[in-house]
């Protein structure tokens, strides 16, 4: 009977934690996404090519992203190339005209989404679409996305303003 309810204990922890876990991602709030990242911005994908670089048994695909406007990080930069592996489930997925809000940050030297696919928000009708972030609703208006975007960068900046006092 012990074993039982610790099964059921453990059984229910898991259920209870899965609410955040999506694939192997880990569903991370906006704050952290906005923290994190070196560069977000809204841009569009006018190249997707394969790399000859290898990430341990895959190969390294490359997009080249136009920058329409910058949120954080060099707001002078036109493009930008973010890698990315093909066909895993955790990458997000990059098609010529996309057109999305980017999560940026480097890895192992090179551009790339924070957090797989969840640093990639599509935009379509002026709706920022499979949001994959912890307590954000799957699809919102632009607009509103991107006020609690340039919100939670004013916070950061006041916070490190008061710091250097």
């Amino acid at each position: 009977m012990k074993k039982l309810l610790i099964i059921a204990i453990c059984f229910l922890s898991l259920l209870a934690s899965s609410s955040v876990v999506l694939g192997k991602l880990q569903l991370l709030p906006l704050s952290y996404m906005v923290e994190k990242a070196e560069i977000i911005a809204i841009g569009r994908v006018v190249k997707v090519e394969q790399t000859s670089e290898k990430r341990g048994e895959a190969l390294l695909s490359k997009a080249t992203i136009e920058i329409e406007k910058t949120f954080k990080g060099n707001r002078h930069t036109k493009t930008i190339e973010a890698f990315f592996l093909q066909d895993t489930e955790d990458e997000p997925k990059y098609s010529i005209a996309d057109r999305s809000v980017f999560f940026i940050h480097k890895y192992r030297g090179k551009l790339q989404t924070l957090q797989g696919y969840a640093g990639k928000i599509d935009i379509a009708n002026d709706e920022a679409r499979n949001i994959h972030m912890h307590r954000e609703s799957s699809n919102q208006q632009l607009d509103g996305f991107i006020n609690k975007i340039e919100k939670l960068l004013k916070q950061k900046s006041v916070t490190e303003q008061q710091k250097g006092e």
